[in-house]
């Protein structure tokens, strides 16, 4: 199970960093796809009951929060702009900010998992 658990990170983390043949594969139904006209998105994976890096984006971009955990997560922000509700293992969520500023976000579920989005004009 760990050794699964640790392929499926390793992919995670090579799709996360992704290169244009990634982005040109087909995506299941009901996936966000890139190619949709949304040249800006960010991702931000949640592995090992901790949230990852996730650089600055400029307002208006996806942000796409990928659960990796076999545990349900949220991603809610602290002033209410954003909650992605729960997230279970394997599960994804996806919305847009559109105003700039810094939001500090955490799991509702586990108040110890904490982390800032921050958006740029």
């Amino acid at each position: 199970m760990r050794r699964i658990t640790l392929l499926f990170v390793i992919l995670l983390l090579a799709v996360a960093c992704g290169s244009s043949e990634v982005a040109d594969e087909p995506s299941p139904a009901g996936a966000a796809d890139p190619g949709d006209g949304d040249q800006d998105a960010a991702t931000l994976s949640i592995v090992d009951f901790a949230f990852g890096a996730i650089d600055p984006v400029p307002a208006g971009t996806t942000v796409r929060v990928v659960n990796a955990d076999d545990a349900t997560h949220t991603w809610t922000a602290a002033d209410g702009t954003f909650d992605s509700g729960r997230i279970d293992g394997g599960g994804e969520f996806t919305t847009t900010v559109d105003t700039p500023g810094e939001y500090a976000f955490m799991c509702s579920i586990h108040p110890s998992m904490t982390g800032t989005l921050v958006v740029t004009e």
